[in-house]
């Protein structure tokens, strides 16, 4: 039964890293605003979004390595309350910031014979990046424009596990890092009512306490379906390699997530 037992709580540790992994990363693409009709001053937008993540690739908890399939689907089952939400700022068509922060509360629960478990897991992701606007055009449907994006990421996740008629140990463990990044995007009008904006960045750089090497790129579409209010959708890929310690406290995430997304955005 122990064996059984320790390789159960060792898959469910897995798991759980992994998929709360799976809804994060803000969306800084969306809701880009151009500014082509008042260029002067502050242009504001703020914006909620689902990102339907799958994930592949490897994960390593306390030494253990596991492949990774996760789906949608998966996430659901455990999801037990999330808060996504991005602003951006822009200001006199030229410069700006954005901000954004995800909050994600996963409870999945394993039972083999009489012995429960219980796992309380929270992620945080922060995303705090500057704009420049390099280059602007007008087309036959609106202005265009060229973001040079730099910022940094700051995950964290922390997972308690609590064993129930059980002689195994509660267990309570955090990981953390942050990761500057670097990128560009390109927001092209398709229409009077139609926005497509196209990301890419990447980040990590092997820095100590970073990702050894984190790429990311979405390409969104708005629709602009009544005045200042947006739905946006689209298709959105990060990929991260980061490891911490050795041995038996070993810590590493190398995967792709990636997924279709919807959101709606208010701008002001």
């Amino acid at each position: 039964m122990m064996p059984v037992c320790r390789a159960k709580r060792l898959r469910t540790m897995h798991r759980v890293a992994v998929l709360a992994i799976a809804m994060t990363y803000a969306v800084s693409s969306y809701a880009a605003d151009t500014g082509a009709t008042t260029p002067d001053g502050w242009r504001y937008s703020a914006a909620f979004y689902l990102w339907m993540a799958n994930i592949d690739g490897k994960q390593t908890v306390k030494g253990q390595e596991a492949d990774l399939d996760v789906g949608f689907g998966d996430i659901l089952d455990v999801l037990e309350f999330a808060a996504e939400g991005h602003v951006e700022a822009i200001k006199d068509n030229l410069w700006g910031l954005f901000i954004d922060g995800t909050y994600l509360k996963l409870g999945p629960k394993a039972e083999k014979g009489p012995i429960k478990l219980d796992v309380d897991y929270n992620y945080w992701l922060w995303e705090v990046g500057g704009i420049y606007r390099a280059n602007t055009w007008n087309t036959g449907k609106g202005q265009a424009a060229v973001d040079l994006l730099l910022g940094g990421r700051y995950t964290s996740m922390d997972v308690k596990l609590n064993f129930k008629n059980s002689p195994l140990p509660d267990i309570n463990g955090d990981e953390s890092w942050t990761d500057l990044f670097a990128g560009a995007r390109w927001l092209t009008p398709l229409s009077n009512n139609w926005t497509m904006s196209l990301r890419g960045d990447v980040g990590g750089f092997g820095i100590s306490g970073s990702s050894d090497l984190a790429l990311h790129g979405a390409l969104v579409f708005d629709w602009n379906f009544r005045p200042n209010w947006d739905l946006v959708a689209g298709y959105r890929a990060l990929y991260q390699d980061y490891k911490s310690g050795s041995g038996a406290n070993e810590f590493a995430y190398d995967a792709t997530t990636h997924g279709p997304l919807l959101g709606v955005a208010y701008r002001f």
